[in-house]
């Protein structure tokens, strides 16, 4: 593995693998981007993590190996040994169980790898400011076990609070979307986006967009309804 100059302002990014073979095309993605400084590419069980621990990365990329869990797993690790590094977990598979434990491990971002090498990049640049970001395919599966849920008759749910248009203004929120964005999407001005925020941000108790997904999986929920 080599250690290409950093330049300060970049985002320096480690991509860990149980398989390099499976990840050339992200590697070669992630190493064109001119904001991205790739620091190289650790095969788990092989690379010493505490030596990489040193190339203090901004963002750990985590590729999932044979089942979700091990991701969850591997994710946990890296928080334990670089808590000042964000991690996005890429994964072939999902269960929105296995979600809410990568979630509870404290990951910044889950991508599926179906998504494509761009969803990735994206992760990469929103984790870092604060985001958590979940790929539409990912938002799609939590909708639909949000829906499974909800009709099944799943009480408590402090979700059921918002209105239609604050739950529209959350998922984006979650999905990594700036004010901007938002505003943007939903033809409304920043200022009524950040109005829907805050009185969101009121209903549920919290402040800050990690603190909305870790009330969702405290209750079990989908963080995008």
């Amino acid at each position: 593995m080599t250690t290409p100059s950093i330049s300060d302002s970049n985002i320096a990014v480690l991509l860990m693998d149980y398989r390099s073979a499976d990840t050339d095309d992200l590697y070669a993605f992630l190493d064109s981007q001119p904001d991205i400084d790739l620091l190289g590419r650790v095969r788990l069980g092989q690379d010493d993590l505490e030596t990489v621990r040193d190339l203090r990365p901004d963002v750990v990329i985590v590729r999932a190996g044979n089942s979700e869990f091990s991701g969850v797993e591997t994710s946990s690790f890296v928080r334990m040994q670089m808590p000042e590094a964000k991690v996005v977990m890429v994964s072939a598979t999902l269960s929105p169980d296995n979600l809410f434990l990568a979630l509870g491990a404290g990951i910044h971002g889950y991508v599926l790898a179906e998504a494509g090498s761009q969803a990735v990049v994206n992760a990469v640049r929103a984790v870092p400011v604060g985001a958590v970001y979940l790929s539409s395919e990912v938002t799609d599966t939590l909708v639909a076990d949000y829906t499974r849920r909800n009709r099944a008759g799943n009480t408590g749910n402090p979700f059921t609070r918002l209105s239609k248009r604050e739950r529209e203004v959350f998922r984006r929120l979650v999905n990594g979307e700036t004010t901007a964005n938002i505003a943007l999407e939903l033809a409304l001005s920043p200022k009524t986006v950040e109005t829907y925020r805050r009185r969101l941000m009121h209903k549920l108790g919290v402040t800050g967009v990690p603190a909305l997904v870790r009330l969702a999986v405290k209750h079990g929920v989908a963080t995008n309804i």
